[in-house]
């Protein structure tokens, strides 16, 4: 998938339900093809709502080629309930270039 970085870029999963407390890490390689270098993935609670307080922050590395970027869930997060799903938002304001987004993988504790 590869969506336009503009002003609202995002990318959302299907619902499922995992209980915060058996997510150790999202794993994720993409590419930044835009001047925007922050990006933030967003846990959805019980009743499906998006909450700053569930989601984690992380900068992008420049250019076309993907990088992996894992993300270690934090305690706070995992104490949290159910998740029902994700909204990944590859950069907060884009500038119109691009990013490759290549896989998204959620890491348990025992697995």
């Amino acid at each position: 998938m590869e969506p336009t970085a503009g002003a609202r870029s995002g990318l959302i999963s299907p619902p499922f339900q995992l209980d915060a407390a058996q997510l150790a890490a999202v794993e994720l390689r993409l590419a930044a093809g835009t001047t925007a270098r922050d990006a933030q993935i967003f846990f959805r609670d019980g009743a499906g709502q998006l909450d700053e307080a569930r989601s984690l922050r992380f900068s992008l590395q420049p250019g076309t080629e993907a990088h992996t970027y894992r993300l270690e869930i934090p305690e706070e997060v995992r104490r949290q309930g159910l998740i029902t799903g994700i909204r990944l938002d590859p950069v907060g304001v884009g500038d119109g270039g691009s990013v490759r987004i290549e896989t998204i993988r959620l890491v348990l504790i025992d697995g």
